[in-house]
């Protein structure tokens, strides 16, 4: 068992507290919290930061999701930042649409969950538009850039 190895922390007044996540969207990983797409960007690389959770099992990270509503805040606090994006809009998809996870002209952060609540037959997607970058809030003696960052998750992913 690889075991769940948070790669940043995450956080909106809406949820019900902060969320870890870790690189993977694998049924292992998403049965300890919220993983990062595979191929999507980190926060600061300037294109699409893709994070998957659940709603009604395993700590229903994303629970709340639907309440989210146009300029709403969530902050993901990276090593070398704290990254704040604001939710623009929500969209109901088939779960084969992997094309929400494309990058785009400018960085924003794409949530995906089951949708109706317990059911699988659709995804919740919720796109929010990155706002600002703010210093870490996270350990200073850990900082590192996003290109550090996305290796050294590549390489823990693959252990």
């Amino acid at each position: 068992m690889r075991g769940f190895h948070p790669v940043a922390d995450g956080s909106c007044r809406r949820f019900r507290g902060p969320f870890a996540f870790a690189e993977g969207t694998d049924a292992e990983t998403l049965r300890s919290g919220p993983g990062h797409y595979p191929g999507t960007d980190l926060p600061g690389q300037g294109g699409t930061v893709g994070i998957a959770g659940h709603r009604t099992t395993y700590q229903a990270p994303f629970r709340k999701n639907e309440q989210l509503r146009r300029g709403d805040e969530i902050v993901v606090s990276m090593p070398y930042g704290d990254f704040v994006y604001l939710v623009g809009r929500q969209a109901v998809v088939s779960p084969t649409d992997a094309h929400v996870l494309d990058s785009g002209r400018r960085e924003r952060l794409v949530l995906t969950a089951c949708h109706p609540l317990y059911s699988d037959a659709q995804r919740l997607i919720v796109f929010a538009g990155l706002d600002r970058i703010e210093e870490s809030s996270l350990d200073s003696r850990n900082r590192t850039s996003p290109t550090t960052a996305a290796s050294e998750m590549a390489m823990t992913a693959s252990q």
